[in-house]
């Protein structure tokens, strides 16, 4: 009886392992085909087959380190940063921590570089620090790494190069914005001064054409006032009308006036004559 407990409780082992290693051959088989397709520079089916491997098994290390390699490869950094970033806190040992930092740094010094070619030099800058720190992180586990201590130097270099000139940018930037205010300012300081002198020319302008009026009613009034007294003066030399009787009574005056005139006359031309004739 307890041969035969044996035997079945072996058995029912057996029957477990059995499907837990074709699983895990069906693991390998799938990292094995994406070791030949990134070996082969075939990136995309490289990817297929470790999704696969990391399918059936989603917290093993190696299917998900070669994931993130080959999202590195195919330029999806985000991709690969964050399942670096998963694999850093479930390391089992400290080489494999040493290798996912080390890997984390490099994508973000790729993601600096993509972030500056789309003109985002902030982005870069944060990029750029945070490959630092995994650097170091790196090499606080593996000091004698010299690729570690290679990149390090390089983005270091490249993240003062890069605030050296963000900072130029950002003074550039305000000046051209204090030049762009100061121009605006005087662009609206010669729009007030044109408003002014167009208001000044239409008040002028208007003072003038008042000053015309003035001038010319001023003109009429005198010309109306000259009007009305000359026509005065005219009533005063103009003759009265008189009646035929009047006019033959002046006239008789006249002719006798005339003939006292004229005897007086020859009276003085006598007299003359004489006193000529004396004097001879």
């Amino acid at each position: 009886m307890h041969k035969n407990i044996n035997y079945i409780v072996g058995f029912i082992v057996f029957i477990l392992i059995l499907p837990l290693s074709a699983i895990a051959q069906e693991e390998r088989q799938f990292i094995r085909e994406g070791y030949k397709a990134y070996g082969k520079k075939e990136f995309n089916k490289a990817e297929v087959a470790f999704q696969k491997a990391k399918n059936i098994d989603t917290l093993a290390f190696i299917p998900n380190y070669n994931l993130a390699n080959t999202y590195y490869k195919l330029e999806k950094y985000d991709l690969a940063e964050k399942i670096y970033s998963e694999l850093a806190e479930r390391a089992v040992s400290q080489e494999q921590k040493a290798k996912v930092w080390y890997n984390a740094a490099n994508t973000n010094v790729k993601k600096a570089v993509k972030n500056l070619q789309g003109q985002n030099m902030e982005e870069s800058i944060k990029n750029l620090k945070q490959a630092l720190d995994l650097y170091k992180k790196s090499m606080i586990i593996n000091p004698e790494d010299n690729d570690a201590k290679y990149n390090y130097a390089i983005a270091k270099e490249f993240l003062k190069q890069l605030e050296k000139q963000n900072q130029q940018n950002k003074q550039n930037q305000q000046n051209k914005d204090n030049k762009d205010n100061k121009d605006n300012k005087d662009k609206q300081d010669n729009k007030d001064d044109k408003n002014k002198d167009k208001n000044k020319d239409k008040q002028d302008k208007d003072k003038k054409n008042q000053d015309k009026k003035d001038k010319d009613k001023k003109d009429k009034d005198k010309k109306d006032k000259d009007k009305k007294e000359g026509g005065k003066d005219d009533q005063k030399v103009k003759a009265p009308e008189i009646s035929d009787k009047n006019a033959e009574m002046l006239l008789n005056i006249i002719e006798k006036k005339d003939k006292d005139i004229l005897k007086k006359l020859k009276k003085v031309k006598a007299n003359q004559r004489s006193k000529k004739e004396k004097d001879w």
